[in-house]
């Protein structure tokens, strides 16, 4: 199978913003598939359908994670898409499915509902949200699902697994990979504090609040700031990185 690997050089450090979400746009009810003018529905077979699972918030150091099924005249395409943090680049990959496959996760999609299901209420304070979108000609739905593979419900968990797992298997699963830098040139650092405040990291503003998950930065040492401009608090701590090593700085700022 040809598979296209693209990734876009960034630059020199990558904030963490571990947010997911799946994406369905305005149907007339988030909890029903629209329907076009000719009646068709989110259900029916056309010439043109894609199915897609979008992580917005999780544990990840990518700011969004998308396994895409595109399906135009029979044919299949599957594609995943990681994006990481601003501008700092993205990676793709994109495949043709063989029409096995193309049959066998069609099967399970609809075994699962997935261009129909429920929305689901969003959990307070919930760690993990996917999106689900099922577009089919002009039909169009979006639902956000709160950790889905924990629901009651066990339609959620199969159709996520369903997507990703043939994507992953047919394209390559992408872990992690540190597009900044070379094996052995980059650590971790993770970051908390006490009250939370913002965290500029070499005199770069995150955008972010501790605590800040495991972030790559280039080894050797590294100036931390923590500013929290309502409090009048600004501390600065230095920080060396080893090796591929994670780097852990915790600190009371009370």
């Amino acid at each position: 199978m040809n598979v296209q690997e693209i990734a876009v050089t960034p630059r020199s450090l990558i904030p963490l913003a571990p947010l997911l979400l799946i994406a369905l746009t305005s149907p007339t009810r988030a909890d029903e598939p629209r329907a076009t003018a000719s009646g068709e529905s989110l259900a029916a077979p056309v010439h043109d359908l894609r199915y897609a699972i979008t992580m917005k918030r999780g544990f990840s150091p990518y700011t969004l994670v998308r396994y895409t099924l595109r399906v135009r005249d029979g044919v299949g395409t599957i594609g995943v898409t990681k994006e990481l943090p601003g501008s700092y680049g993205r990676q793709e990959r994109l495949g043709l499915l063989p029409a096995d496959a193309l049959k066998r996760l069609m099967g399970e999609l609809g075994a699962c509902d997935f261009a129909t299901l429920p929305s689901v209420r969003r959990a307070r304070g919930a760690e993990v949200v996917w999106g689900f979108e099922a577009r089919s000609g002009d039909a169009h739905r979006e639902i956000e699902v709160p950790d889905p593979e924990r629901l009651e419900d066990p339609r959620y968990g199969r159709c996520l697994d369903a997507l990703r797992t043939t994507a992953e298997a047919e394209v390559g699963a992408m872990a992690f990979r540190n597009v900044f830098f070379d094996a052995g040139e980059f650590g971790y650092l993770q970051v908390s504090s006490d009250p939370v405040a913002r965290v500029i990291i070499d005199g770069v503003d995150t955008g972010q609040e501790s605590p800040l998950m495991p972030t790559p930065l280039a080894v050797g040492e590294h100036e931390i700031e923590f500013v929290d401009p309502t409090r009048g608090v600004r501390r600065e701590y230095k920080v060396t990185i080893m090796p591929e090593m994670t780097t852990n700085l915790t600190v009371d700022l009370r």
